[in-house]
């Protein structure tokens, strides 16, 4: 189970983020309800190629994709 509420309160705290990552389409999905402006300034990574089409679908624009896992995202990102 999700709560919602602890997104809103990361949203908020955390609203100067350089980067939002995405692990999943559930959690875009998450993310959308909860804090649905949230991090206007941040750049967004997905995970999968799955994650990037809903985080697209739902408005978000997604800078970096990989082909679908944790460890091709922390390269893709680098140091």
């Amino acid at each position: 189970m999700w709560r919602i509420d602890a997104i809103s309160d990361l949203a908020r705290a955390s609203d100067d983020a350089d980067w939002v990552v995405l692990t999943s389409a559930t959690v875009i999905d998450v993310v959308a309800t909860a804090a649905p402006r949230a991090w206007p300034k941040a750049r967004f990574a997905a995970v999968g190629p799955q994650t990037a089409r809903r985080a697209a679908a739902l408005g978000y624009r997604v800078d970096v994709t990989t082909a679908g896992t944790g460890v091709d995202l922390a390269a893709a990102l680098g140091p």
